[in-house]
């Protein structure tokens, strides 16, 4: 079998670490010096070092992500790249410092390397999002390197636009394209973004029969006197509230009431289609009853939960974790 490749970071290096496409030579003594998981592990008197042959098999690592690491951990300055222009080469280096713990160690380097990426992700705007539609996975690359403003940004993003499927038991969000979106992810976030999601639904759904249960109560249950038209016309009540049921009846929210977990639409598209319900007016003759219609304060009302900052799918431990990252 031949040989792969391998790069020699130290001459005099110690450990010879193997992934599946190439092998380091480096340095324990440099490693332990770069990042505390590494000392823990190099330290002469743990009970690896005492074990191994000077020999480390990563299969799990991505080799340019922990070659560009090592580089930075040996001094090699000069053999690092100018721009990280793949996205998938900027999210496995987030991987392995992550795993590592070596965020202290590329921070000088971070913010060039991303931003090329990062103007590009940021234009790929779903309707009703913030951008990052096909890089939601950089919801991990904010948790990791610390950017609380992007982290929040792609979590409200997803929690207005994603759905929800269930692959082997495993709930996981599908972007604004259909897209499932894979790992990595942010321990808790996809749970987190889930429930945010399902409490912006719930407040859409609830929105809608607060507005049949008044319109119920006058037209079908409350004395002839009692009316929400603004000009008290009773026959006013009745043509909104047909309007309203026919409405639901086509996004099949009812007669059956819906629950969260039946609306396979995204937050925006059922908040959209709930702002495109007709509803026609009484005819006015004397009396005027265009403010009598539903459509303006339900617009109203949809809005304001769309707009609201809670919930964001962002909880305190991720904060927690983006503030130890910029320390």
């Amino acid at each position: 079998m031949e040989a792969q490749p391998c790069t020699v970071l130290d001459p005099s290096g110690d450990l010879r670490l193997s992934t599946d496409a190439q092998d380091f030579v480096v340095s324990s003594k440099v490693m332990c010096l770069a990042s505390p998981f590494w000392q823990a592990m190099f330290d002469p008197q743990g009970p690896w070092a005492k074990q191994s042959l000077g020999i480390l098999t990563l299969p799990e690592d991505d080799p340019n992500a922990l070659s560009i690491i090592l580089r930075i951990a040996h001094l090699k300055f000069s053999d690092l790249p100018d721009a990280i222009v793949i996205y998938q080469d900027l999210l496995q280096l987030a991987v392995l410092c992550d795993k590592y713990d070596t965020v202290q160690l590329v921070r000088p380097w971070i913010f060039k390397w991303r931003a090329t990426l990062q103007a590009q992700a940021e234009g790929c705007c779903p309707k009703g999002g913030e951008g990052y539609e096909g890089y939601e996975t950089w919801l991990f690359i904010a948790w990791t390197f610390g950017d609380e403003a992007v982290f929040r940004k792609i979590s409200r993003s997803l929690v207005l636009t994603s759905t929800v499927t269930t692959v082997n038991g495993k709930k996981w969000l599908v972007n604004a394209q259909g897209v499932l979106v894979g790992d990595p992810m942010p321990l808790e976030s996809v749970d987190a973004i889930i429930k945010a999601r399902s409490e912006r639904i719930s407040a859409l759904l609830q929105t809608c029969y607060k507005l049949v249960d008044q319109y119920e109560s006058t037209t079908l249950t409350a004395p002839g006197n009692t009316t929400i038209c603004t000009r008290g016309q009773s026959p006013c009540d009745s043509l909104v509230y047909g309007c309203l049921i026919k409405g639901l009846q086509s996004l099949k929210l009812f007669p059956k009431r819906a629950q969260v977990s039946e609306v396979e639409l995204s937050v925006t598209a059922l908040a959209d289609k709930l702002r495109s319900l007709k509803c026609f007016t009484y005819p006015e003759r004397y009396e005027p009853h265009s403010r009598c219609g539903f459509t303006l304060a339900f617009a109203d009302q949809i809005m304001t939960i769309i707009n609201q900052k809670e919930p964001s799918g962002v909880l305190e431990a991720h904060l927690a974790h983006i503030d130890e990252q910029n320390k």
